[in-house]
């Protein structure tokens, strides 16, 4: 663990260097992933297992992407200084296994999301829109503080393998509230939209690819340790996720802005990964954990996407966006992959990570299953509706074509690679 840590250290600002050092210490981090995948460091605080490794492999690759991205930024000492710090909080919060330190590190991941938005933004509703995200994630982790002051009080709430009995149905409420509003669930997701929008491209990056799986991240660890109130209300919020996949579905399909698009899909997404997760059965825990990654992945994809329309016709409306094809032929066929794994085709991890929450949910409740069935329908349809929006029609602006840039191929071929072999991985272990 050391040595992940000593990583993050030496992601300090060096100007022109910065990728190639960054990118050199990251691969080192992954390729030295498995020595430590099976130790448990339980007298230091921190550990690694099948849970959190394939979340810090995650955090480690997406904000590499988005440093690989981010190339108008990377002279910039503060940008750099505050990816870096970022990577290293990250990798705490999936590493730790006192719950108290654990809530540090998930309320000190806002701070450097907040400095990104606030300080690398475009528009000047960049102001409000980082504030709303910073108040409304404190105020939502404030129960989550009381419910970890309450689990110290007993003797088995220290550590996250530890089953604490007699719980009330506000400790589990309040646990329960922090993570919803950092997935975010339907109902708790007003913040998302508008930090994305307002995000520059590493920000959207890692807040889409990242953070959003801190949320389902404690709640499966949060599963282990209280039960009670789980069994009696997680329908509910089952329920909730499965209902707001279909109206997020519909609200996609009216939006005008790519960013906003892209923000309302990863709360489809996120539904449907709570409710694999809820179903508390092995196919839904292991059909949500691989939801994470794959949703990681291909949410970072469209927003990179998103950016490259961005540069060149300096808007994010789809009716600006229109006629890419005749603009940039050579990335259409990334919009394409991308979209279709967004919509979870094979052979991507989205499919492999649905079949098995639907597998896990047709022996839980057939309504349930039908209503996932219909979200599935809708992320369809809003992802064919970007690329054939988006890629055909008449491009007014003007003739011409414009090539992209390696660094943007490369960036494509690195979000879509990892979604497909890892499927194949999977189908060849099966």
């Amino acid at each position: 663990m050391l040595k992940l840590m000593l990583m993050c250290l030496f992601m300090v600002p060096l100007r022109k260097y910065w990728l190639e050092v960054s990118g050199l210490l990251g691969l080192m981090g992954i390729c030295s992933m498995n020595v430590g995948m099976v130790n448990n460091y339980s007298g230091s605080g921190l550990y690694l297992d099948w849970l959190s490794g394939g979340l810090v492999v995650l955090s480690m690759w997406v904000v590499l992407l988005s440093v690989l991205g981010s190339s108008n930024f990377n002279s910039s000492v503060w940008f750099n200084l505050c990816l870096g710090v970022l990577l290293g909080v990250l990798m705490m919060t999936f590493c730790c296994q006192s719950v108290l330190m654990f809530y540090m590190s998930f309320e000190a991941s806002l701070m450097p999301l907040f400095f990104l938005m606030m300080g690398w933004g475009v528009q000047p509703e960049r102001l409000q829109a980082s504030v709303y995200f910073l108040l409304y994630t404190l105020v939502g982790s404030l129960p989550l503080l009381f419910s970890f002051m309450w689990m110290y009080s007993d003797s088995g709430g220290a550590l996250w393998g530890g089953v604490v009995s007699n719980v009330s149905i506000y400790v589990w409420a309040g646990l329960l509230v922090a993570f919803l509003v950092k997935l975010p669930l339907f109902l708790v997701h007003l913040w998302l939209p508008k930090a994305h929008v307002e995000a520059p491209l590493a920000g959207s990056m890692i807040l889409a690819g990242v953070t959003l799986k801190l949320g389902v991240y404690g709640i499966i660890r949060l599963l282990s340790t209280v039960v009670e109130g789980h069994m009696l209300w997680g329908q509910v919020f089952m329920v909730v996720g499965a209902v707001g996949s279909i109206v997020m579905g519909l609200v996609c399909l009216r939006q005008v802005d790519l960013k906003a698009l892209i923000a309302y899909s990863s709360v489809s997404h996120m539904g449907v990964g709570l409710l694999g997760v809820m179903m508390s059965n092995v196919w839904g825990l292991i059909g949500g954990y691989w939801m994470l990654l794959a949703h990681g992945l291909a949410s970072s994809g469209m927003f990179s996407l998103a950016n490259v329309g961005y540069s060149r016709l300096g808007s994010r409306s789809i009716y600006m966006n229109k006629g890419l094809l005749n603009l940039m032929p050579s990335m259409t066929m990334w919009w394409f992959l991308i979209c279709i794994c967004n919509m979870a085709s094979p052979p991507s991890l989205n499919l492999f990570s649905e079949m098995f929450i639907l597998v896990g949910l047709g022996s839980w409740s057939t309504y349930l299953l039908i209503l996932v069935l219909v979200g599935g329908y809708f992320s369809a349809c809003y992802s064919l509706y970007v690329f054939s929006f988006t890629q055909h029609g008449e491009y007014k602006e003007g003739g011409g074509v414009s090539g992209g840039y390696c660094s943007e191929y490369l960036l494509m071929a690195l979000h879509w690679i990892p979604l497909n072999i890892i499927f194949i991985g999977m189908y060849m272990l099966l």
